[in-house]
């Protein structure tokens, strides 16, 4: 996999926030196609090279991960240090949060809504460390978002290889040098879906709710000032990120 990916994402933000309605959708079904196409050719790799090997079967994530609580460090914790979490006033940007497209505003009951398509950064003080959590519930109302998260830098770019994706038609998804697939396909159409991140080092693991469905020993997210989310599929329906929340050991 090469850093392209994320570049992708930030330049479609940088153009729908210019672009006319009429050709917004478009520029999003590009992004989510880009990144699909990345997720499947990191497991197509992935694949090849087990089968050249002769490896077991494969579930779930691939390489050096697997799916198993037991081998992956059990249920989620949280971290000790709260660096960010959402609060302000409903119909406000809250603190921390730098736009680069869209329509985000806090609701009554303290969710991040996004009404329409784009992205935005959790601003942090500092440099990301090794460890750190990020967990919120998406509350989507049956609609169908694609959501990508990554740490980025003040200008957008990734610090490192690894991200999450959060689609509504397809599953979570936690990509990796070693690649990944989707996975948790029930969570296509919920109308809550609450996304859990532990990252320590090398070490990946993500949850749905307390359920540890993918982890990694290979991740990259690198370290940088921002946590970037970039929305999609935001249509009639708005969606909502619920207790947003990161933490660092």
């Amino acid at each position: 996999m090469t850093r392209s990916r994320f570049s992708l994402p930030l330049l479609i933000v940088l153009l729908v926030a210019t672009a006319a309605p009429t050709s917004a959708q478009s520029f999003w079904q590009r992004a989510r196609d880009a990144a699909k196409s990345t997720i499947q050719s990191g497991v197509d790799a992935v694949r090849k090279d087990v089968e050249r090997r002769s490896s077991a079967a494969i579930n779930g994530f691939m390489g050096d991960s697997t799916a198993t609580a037991e081998a992956s460090g059990g249920a989620f914790a949280p971290g000790a240090t709260v660096v960010f979490e959402l609060g302000g006033d409903p119909g406000t940007l809250p603190g921390g949060i730098h736009v680069w497209g869209g329509a985000f505003a806090l609701t009554d009951d303290g969710a991040l809504e996004a009404s329409e398509s784009g992205a935005f950064d959790v601003v942090l003080d500092g440099p990301m460390p090794d460890a750190f959590t990020v967990e919120f519930d998406l509350l989507a109302s049956g609609a169908t978002p694609f959501i990508q998260i990554s740490v980025a830098s003040e200008s957008g770019d990734p610090a490192g290889e690894s991200y999450v994706i959060v689609d509504g038609e397809s599953g979570l998804a936690l990509g990796s040098a070693s690649g990944g697939e989707y996975v948790s396909p029930e969570i296509a159409g919920a109308d809550e879906i609450p996304v859990r991140l532990a990252v320590d080092g090398a070490e990946a693991r993500l949850y749905l709710g307390d359920a540890l469905v993918a982890s990694v020993s290979d991740a990259d997210f690198g370290q940088d000032i921002r946590v970037q989310f970039v929305v999609d599929g935001v249509a009639d329906v708005p969606v909502a990120f619920h207790g947003l929340r990161v933490a660092t050991d």
